[in-house]
């Protein structure tokens, strides 16, 4: 009899092990499944039916988050709180491109809301020497590529700094330009559009050139906006997300 027991003691102690083992093989199949290929201009996830397009340089993730999907010889990753049906990026630090799902829009730097901007060099692990949330500086800067005079980009400049654009209502990706300083003209240069304007003296206020070194940084700003008056360009955008990359 107590041979029996233990007979069958032993049998579901054996069939608890198996099943475990094949709910962590299905859990293992089903991480593994999702596979992003290139196809005909698209990045297809087939499995969702689902097709993904590369947005410009322009639009940078802010972060990569869980791995999602395997993508020819690179891993796909959610990023922020972004649906992933929707949106996808690979690995970011620095460099890195965000996708789109085929159907959504993606905004233009007029429609993306921004309500922060960055300044920073213009290496590949960006680091802010000065940003603004001064709405009037903002919108003064998006209307410049409509509004400025049109240039060339030139060949040669004294210095170069990126302009990174935060929103709140697409806080998992920000929109970056160029800012180039050449022959005593203020140049912005859109990478993924291609235009290029001189700006003027727009950005004075933010940053001059000639003490970049002296530029207070974000972490060491301590001024906090006015209930009662507009924020001024050199005080801290307080609670604004840090395009990533950025070292205080």
């Amino acid at each position: 009899m107590n041979g029996q027991k233990r007979n069958r003691t032993n049998t579901k102690r054996v069939c608890a092990l198996l099943l475990l083992s094949l709910l962590a093989l299905s859990a293992l199949a089903s991480c593994g499944e999702r596979k992003i290929r290139f196809r005909d201009g698209w990045y297809v996830d087939s499995e969702a039916g689902i097709r993904y397009q590369v947005a410009s340089v322009s639009y940078e993730p802010m972060a990569a988050g869980e791995e999602y999907a395997a993508c020819e010889d690179y891993m796909l990753y959610t990023v922020g709180e972004a649906d992933p049906s929707q949106w996808l990026a690979e690995w970011f630090d620095g460099i890195g491109a965000l996708y789109y799902a085929e159907g959504v829009h993606l905004p233009t730097l007029e429609e993306f809301k921004a309500d922060c901007l960055y300044l920073g060099n213009a290496g590949d692990r960006f680091t802010a020497i000065a940003h603004t949330n001064h709405g009037g500086l903002i919108k003064a800067v998006v209307a410049a590529f409509s509004d400025c005079e049109k240039t060339i980009l030139p060949p040669e400049y004294e210095a170069a700094y990126q302009l990174k654009f935060t929103s709140a209502s697409y806080d998992w990706f920000c929109y970056s330009v160029m800012y180039i300083v050449a022959d005593g003209r203020n140049i912005l240069y859109d990478r993924g559009t291609g235009v290029t304007v001189d700006c003027g003296d727009l950005l004075k206020d933010l940053i001059d050139p000639e003490i970049t070194v002296e530029t207070t940084s974000p972490a060491s700003e301590t001024a906090s906006p006015s209930a009662e008056s507009e924020p001024s360009p050199e005080q801290t955008a307080e609670g604004a997300k840090e395009p990533t990359g950025v070292i205080a």
